[in-house]
């Protein structure tokens, strides 16, 4: 029994022997053959370039420089000079509001001017008359300081006075409104009729002409 098994022991050693042997050659014979092989290979100088990357992208176009037309002061508006599209030039006349209430404003504040002046120089003859009469008694002082009060008094109301008519005469030249550049009338929003409120809604926007600008969400 020990005999048989020791025979199939060796039988079996031998057989695997044999095949390794065999799979080392073949193994060997591919390498051989593999090293035999020529391989192809591009090569290429190394050097630095620009390499341009290109998106596209959907975007809008719009003059570099554009200028919104917004009333300064609040008015009807009784014409309109200028039309969609049109191109005008710089200080050209595009709107026009209603100046009355603004010219109105200016010659009462004339009115108020004229009073406050007549009343100054009547405060000052007065305070010349009453000087040489403080120091020999005729008067007392508070008369005196009281004179030059209202001369102070009717020089401020002549100031405020100056200043309102500036600011109605601003209101009326505010009424008419130019381009202050030339380029492309864009879109009117308004009509003749309407009230405009100051710094409200442009009335409309001015495209210069030249470099556009492309706006795109990346």
């Amino acid at each position: 029994m020990k005999t048989r098994l020791l025979l199939a022991a060796l039988a079996l050693a031998l057989i695997a022997g044999v095949a390794w042997r065999l799979d080392t050659r073949d193994a060997g014979g591919d390498k051989k053959k593999r090293s035999d092989r020529v391989l192809a290979v591009r090569t290429a100088v190394v050097e630095v370039r620009d390499f341009p990357r290109a998106l596209d992208l959907p975007a809008t176009l719009e003059a570099a420089r554009q200028v919104e037309l917004v009333p300064q002061v609040s008015g009807v508006l009784l014409r309109a000079r200028a039309q969609e599209g049109q191109y005008v030039q710089a200080g050209q006349v595009l709107f026009e509001l209603d100046a009355r209430p603004a010219l109105a404003r200016a010659s009462q504040t004339e009115a108020a001017l004229a009073g406050a002046e007549a009343e100054m120089a009547e405060a000052r003859k007065k305070l010349e008359r009453l000087q040489p009469l403080v120091e020999p008694g005729y008067i007392s002082r508070q008369e005196l300081d009281d004179a030059r009060l209202a001369l102070e008094a009717a020089r401020a109301r002549a100031e405020t006075a100056r200043a309102e008519r500036a600011a109605a005469r601003l209101d009326a030249d505010y009424a008419t409104l130019r381009a202050p550049i030339a380029g492309r009338l864009g879109r009117v929003t308004v009509q003749p009729g309407q009230l405009i409120q100051a710094g409200a809604a442009p009335l409309a926007t001015i495209l210069a002409p030249g470099a556009m600008l492309a706006r795109a969400s990346v």
